[in-house]
């Protein structure tokens, strides 16, 4: 049971790694593409927006 509590421990700490190197990739790779940058701009903007919008016309 020890032993398949260490396996489980390893292959947990493996997958986690390699989840955390695939962020990091992904992470560099938006950052780094203006493109990409100006277009999550546009969207927080825009829901943003049509929050504001939501709470002007809601009632108290």
């Amino acid at each position: 049971m020890l032993l398949l509590g260490l396996v489980f421990m390893a292959m947990t700490l493996f997958v986690f790694i390699l989840y955390g190197l695939f962020a990091h990739i992904i992470s560099a790779s938006i950052v780094n593409t203006p493109r990409v940058i100006t277009h999550v701009q546009r969207a927080f903007s825009s829901i943003f927006a049509i929050l504001g919008v939501k709470l002007a016309f809601t009632d108290q």
